[in-house]
């Protein structure tokens, strides 16, 4: 009788948590839905233009997160290839930046120097505070 008793309580949580695993199902398929919409526009737009504006691509990063509420942010993230970032950290130093250097996040929460790679992708922001190139609209 415990025997039964055991198994009636394992198919009572599996179904339970089948249950659990279907509703989580239903609530990720749009946003996954969405962010394939989303990426795909995007995509277009900027393989339908041979000069990729940020301006269209802020008026319609702007409809696109109007469109989908499962979408918070839109961000864009610039390539800077290897041959570039000498004159890249040199036009920011004579914008103001003396000590400006190219540099990537560490496990510990710290900064340091970027290592040497063929490209890199420029964050959208400069200590946190002033964007260096792209562009990022939220809600």
């Amino acid at each position: 009788m415990g025997g039964l008793a055991a198994w009636m309580d394992i198919a009572n949580a599996e179904k339970a948590f089948n249950r659990e695993v279907e509703g989580i199902q239903r609530e990720l398929a749009p946003r996954f839905g969405s962010a394939e919409a989303v990426l795909t526009t995007l995509v277009g737009l900027q393989q339908a233009s041979d000069d990729f504006n940020k301006h269209e691509f802020q008026a319609l990063a702007r409809k696109l997160l109007a469109a989908y509420p499962n979408i918070r942010t839109i961000w864009e993230i610039g390539v800077m290839p290897r041959a570039q970032r000498g004159d890249f950290e040199q036009s920011m130093r004579d914008d103001g930046f003396l000590n400006f250097r190219v540099k990537e996040g560490q496990l510990g929460g710290e900064h340091a120097p970027a290592a040497d790679r063929p490209v890199w992708f420029r964050s959208p922001t400069f200590s946190g505070i002033f964007s260096i190139s792209a562009a990022t609209l939220s809600r």
